[in-house]
């Protein structure tokens, strides 16, 4: 039984401190994006997928599929997160308003190229 108590205990405490980013805001993630581009933005590999994202993205239309602009002229801050196969795991969006909402559900899921770093940050500005 105290291994079992000990073991629930350990689990709980494990899970208070683990952050996630259904818990981070847009200012976490941001810095996390910042951090990441500062140590990859000499690696050409890193740079080189901004231009493949880009074709890829412009290639689906995936930012029209849904009508989003439609929502407004205020621009609206994205942040994707890609998981090591490309998936965008998460958007976390700045303001969060019908606009952002719209974008999050355009992009979540959506599996672009492989990136050369993972988590993968991917920041955007719609308007």
């Amino acid at each position: 039984m105290k291994k079992f108590i000990v073991l629930i205990s350990t689990l709980l405490t494990a899970c208070s401190t683990t952050k996630s980013l259904d818990t981070e805001t847009y200012d976490q993630v941001f810095t996390l994006a910042e951090q990441q581009w500062q140590a990859n933005k000499e690696n050409t590999k890193y740079k080189e997928y901004f231009d493949t994202w880009n074709d890829f993205n412009n290639k689906n239309k995936i930012d029209e599929k849904d009508g989003c602009y439609k929502y407004g002229k205020e621009p609206v801050k994205l942040i994707l997160v890609q998981n090591s196969g490309g998936l965008v795991e998460k958007v976390i969006t700045q303001p969060d308003n019908k606009k952002t909402q719209c974008f999050v559900k355009s992009y979540t899921g959506v599996k672009f190229p492989k990136p050369p770093v993972a988590p993968f940050y991917h920041r955007m500005t719609m308007n």
